[in-house]
């Protein structure tokens, strides 16, 4: 997908990361859940996430993680443009 002839943000910069080496956020949909601060898996209460830069490898970043090959959470708030959903129009996040 061709992007930079489109409207586009940069959500380079800060990230909230954990490793979920169980899967567990997508089993248990964590994404339909209000985020609470006393979560019993730290990566769904948003204190116990680890701020990393993205782009980035979390291998590098986290010597703990070097040689860590699973799944992992991202969490990133940001803002979209009303007027970006004008007249039909989609929002497409790219990775």
């Amino acid at each position: 997908m061709h992007i930079y002839s489109r409207n586009h943000i940069s959500l380079d910069g800060k990230w909230r990361f954990a490793p979920d080496p169980m899967g567990r956020c997508r089993q248990q949909e964590w994404w339909k859940n209000t985020r609470s601060s006393g979560g019993v898996f730290p990566a769904w209460d948003i204190e116990g996430l680890m701020e990393i830069d993205v782009p980035s490898a979390w291998n590098t970043i986290c010597p703990e993680l070097y040689f860590y090959e699973g799944c992992g959470v991202y969490i990133k708030d940001f803002n979209v443009d009303a007027r970006a959903l004008d007249d039909g129009k989609e929002v497409f996040l790219c990775f």
